[in-house]
């Protein structure tokens, strides 16, 4: 397992939640010239909760400016990978992975677990011959 708490589980960095997280994958995003800003936020509630000022204590103080991709371009990691695409998210999360991996083989795996012989009085140590009576 690895930790999914982001920024927050690490106790050298400043937390301000008014912010939300940092925009680590804004300029992947921003490379790949396929997505533009919204001109105006196309959701109906969006709209009505802006609008409504007792809800401004409430808010992040930096609002986002959603995004949506560019006409005839598909956005999504699933798409980029049946392109043969490797984007930066997939090899950071590469990364991530085999970074886990290899502190699983060097702990872990290095370590037997005795098991349960439900009785049996076994040698600790097997041969691999063929015993006959």
């Amino acid at each position: 397992m690895y930790d999914t708490s982001g920024p927050y589980g690490d106790p050298d960095i400043s937390i301000d939640v008014r912010q939300g997280l940092a925009k680590l994958r804004q300029p992947w995003i921003d490379a790949r010239n396929d997505c533009a800003p919204l001109s105006e936020r196309s959701s109906a509630y969006t709209k009505a909760r802006l609008a409504d000022d007792g809800l401004d204590e409430l808010r992040f103080s930096g609002l986002l400016t959603p995004k949506r991709a560019v006409v005839g371009k598909c956005v999504t990691q699933l798409h980029y990978a049946r392109q043969g695409i490797v984007t930066p998210e997939m090899e950071f999360i590469a990364i991530r992975e085999n970074m886990g991996r290899e502190r699983i083989r060097s702990e872990v795996l290095r370590q037997q677990h005795a098991g349960e012989g439900f009785g049996a009085h076994l040698p600790g140590k097997h041969h691999p011959r063929v015993r006959s009576r």
